[in-house]
């Protein structure tokens, strides 16, 4: 088995989808907060660990709610330095 590695992702860099797809993972919304052009989303992901995700904000209306399961992935360019420890 490899080594556990923790890698700091910014919200920006991740998408956030209603339906699972290959390369997603989900997530249970907690809180989302209104941040200008973008919703930033509070989860958690399965294992527990938290995760924020800046998603546009919709025209036709909110496309999450607390409690809802989201299915995130890294944008495609991302730079997600890996972290000591």
């Amino acid at each position: 088995e490899g080594a556990v590695r923790t890698i700091g992702v910014r919200p920006e860099d991740l998408l956030a989808t209603t339906e699972a797809a290959t390369g997603t993972a989900p997530v249970r919304v907690s809180s989302i907060v209104f941040h200008g052009r973008t919703l930033r989303l509070h989860a958690v992901l399965s294992q527990g660990i938290p995760v924020v995700i800046d998603a546009p904000r919709r025209a036709e209306g909110f496309q999450f709610s607390v409690g809802d399961v989201a299915h995130i992935s890294l944008r495609r360019g991302a730079n997600c330095p890996m972290l000591p420890g």
